[in-house]
């Protein structure tokens, strides 16, 4: 009887932490109810704000943050274009912060110090409306990319091991995060 009325309590103690915490939204809107709507929304990128943190520095074969920079516009545009939310200066715009920290291998002798592992990333984005109104925010913390088995995932773990990745798979590093973070533009809205 003890064990029934503990087993009880404790059912309903874990019933109401998940049902609050799946209440809310991960998004912040600023305006409610909000005028973005979900998967129909047009956007533009109107500024990226990006910081690049690389501890070789100007020794590096890799991208500069301005290149680098310029890979991530492209790829958030072609994003947004692919998913049909590419709009132009009459519709919603975004203004992202991005952090993006290469993340160098330096296990091995100094002649592999020049591969890379997946790298570390930030970003946080505000949704404005044409007149300027800040409508909505979202941010993800430092963050590593995760690779799933059907996007190649086990393929760049081998190929970090081996001393394999480097600049020419950064490419795909940049496609990955920029994929994820138009998604989430995607995803928000009512």
């Amino acid at each position: 009887m003890k064990k029934s009325l503990v087993f009880n309590i404790s059912f309903l103690l874990i019933s109401l932490v998940l049902f609050i915490g799946c209440g809310g939204s991960k998004y912040n809107y600023v305006t409610k109810p909000t005028p973005i709507k979900e998967g129909d929304s047009k956007y533009y990128l109107s500024k990226l704000n990006f910081k690049l943190d690389d501890d070789k520095g100007e020794n590096s074969k890799y991208k500069n943050e301005s290149e680098l920079k310029k890979s991530f516009v492209e790829s958030i545009n072609k994003h947004l274009a692919m998913n049909n939310i590419k709009g132009t200066k009459d519709d919603f715009s975004v203004e992202i912060d991005m952090t993006f920290w290469r993340n160098y291998y330096y296990l091995g002798s100094s002649k592999n110090r020049d591969n890379i592992k997946l790298p570390y990333f930030e970003y946080s984005y505000k949704i404005f409306d044409k007149s300027k109104k800040l409508l909505a925010t979202y941010s993800i913390p430092q963050s590593a990319i995760k690779y799933g088995t059907f996007e190649g995932g086990h393929a760049i773990v081998f190929q970090i091991l081996a001393f394999q990745r480097d600049q020419e798979h950064e490419p795909e590093d940049v496609n990955h995060i920029s994929k994820y973070l138009v998604k989430n533009i995607l995803e928000m809205g009512e």
